[in-house]
């Protein structure tokens, strides 16, 4: 995937296409390949804000039916499991776009998640989202919102719920 975004971002041998290449790097960076973070940042750009937000939210829709998504199945189980640690990966999972397709919207709810259960680190994965949605607008104020509520729903549905039952698992002990 990572050659076929370079492919495409410099028009080798076919003519350039940055959404093709901006979707084989979502892909690249999911597998693990480190440079893919740099050339979405790049891509990033010269598309638009509507742009990154539609085809993030495609790749990650095709990553979550391939084979290759074991790893953000077990992150999340754990996240809703309460497991903090969990939650804060898959932030900054989302926010660089390694081991996960680049998403600022999951990044952004599985940050609020990871503050809203006491982890301090989130705060500046949050906060770095926020900044880069200003100044790039790569999250409009309305996705940004829609995360807010999503992430508010997770927490009342299933990671506050988990946090509360192993609280009481502790106390019981």
């Amino acid at each position: 995937q990572m050659l076929l975004a370079k492919i495409y971002v410099n028009g080798i041998g076919i003519n350039k296409n940055l959404t093709k290449a901006y979707t084989a790097a979502l892909l690249a960076g999911a597998m693990g390949h480190m440079e893919a973070a740099d050339l979405l940042t790049q891509i990033e750009k010269d598309i638009s804000a509507d742009q990154i937000f539609n085809l993030q939210k495609n790749a990650l829709n095709v990553w979550e039916k391939s084979e290759d998504s074991l790893h953000l199945t077990r992150k999340r189980n754990s996240a809703f499991a309460g497991d903090l640690s969990a939650m804060r990966q898959l932030a900054m999972g989302y926010q660089r776009g390694l081991r996960l397709p680049r998403n600022y919207s999951k990044a952004y709810v599985w940050a609020n998640l990871a503050v809203a259960a006491g982890d301090k680190i989130s705060e500046t994965i949050r906060a770095d989202i926020l900044s880069a949605s200003m100044e790039y607008g790569l999250l409009s104020g309305m996705q940004i919102s829609n995360a807010q509520e999503t992430a508010t729903k997770l927490w009342v549905e299933r990671v506050g719920k988990s946090l509360i039952k192993n609280m009481n698992k502790e106390k019981a002990n």
